[in-house]
This record gives C-alpha cells, sequence and structure tokens, in this order.
C-alpha cells in the first residue's frame, strides 16, 4: 500500500500559480455553496475581487431569476456529482451585477465535497 501523505507548501504554491494561469474561469465551492476559490480569470469575467466573492454564495454569479432554485440544483448535483455540462444549451451568469454574461459550464466533483465551474472565456 502506498503512503499518500499531504501536498507539501510548494507543491501547493505550483497548483494555485497553475489554476491562476488558466484562461478560462475556474470557480471552487463546497458542498453549502460557498465560493472557497476563483482563479483571476474570474475576477476578470465577472467584475468582482476575490475579496469580494471567496466567502459568498455561488448564486451571487446566477442571475436573480434563477437564484431561488438554484441551491435545490445545487443540492441534487452533490447527491450524485459527476463530470457534466450544466445549463443545457447555455448559462447565464452575473458580471458584478449590472450584466448578464453567456456561456457553457462544466461541473466537476473532487472527491464529493468541491466542485468546479468551468466558464470558457470567448476572446472579446
Amino acid at each position: 500500500m502506498q503512503d499518500i501523505s499531504p501536498i507539501s507548501e510548494l507543491e501547493e504554491e505550483g497548483f494555485i500559480k497553475f489554476l491562476q494561469a488558466i484562461p478560462d474561469a475556474i470557480v471552487f465551492i463546497n458542498t453549502e455553496g460557498d465560493i472557497v476559490f476563483i482563479n483571476a480569470q474570474t475576477e476578470q469575467l465577472f467584475g468582482y475581487s476575490r475579496d469580494n466573492l471567496v466567502g459568498q454564495k455561488l448564486e451571487i454569479l446566477i442571475p436573480e431569476s434563477y437564484r431561488s432554485r438554484h441551491p435545490e440544483h445545487r443540492n441534487k448535483y452533490f447527491a450524485s456529482p459527476k463530470i457534466r455540462p450544466m445549463g443545457g444549451s447555455g448559462m447565464h451568469l452575473m458580471q458584478n451585477l449590472t450584466k448578464q454574461l453567456d456561456g457553457k459550464l462544466e461541473l466537476d466533483s473532487v472527491e464529493g465535497t468541491t466542485f468546479t465551474l468551468n466558464f470558457p472565456c470567448k476572446n472579446q
């Protein structure tokens, strides 16, 4: 049996740098829907700083008309997490509460405790 120890600080720092360099917006949340990590592209795309988003509910990024139903959808996902696209033909998210963004999202669970929202960015 192989010993799996926690990742070192150096490895964690490298992983964070890798996530920051990804050209798509990446959001990690916990099972309660709290945002626990965003990358730099998320800040640029949505117009929020890291300090404004980390600790907030994911629903801050969802248009008002969908917001109240979202926790139920999130709970269903965590009951049976798997990699999959979401939002049907497209997904709408809010840019700093002022502008609706259209795009496609993918969900991916990490040991059932967090999931990432990958919002591929288009060249504008």
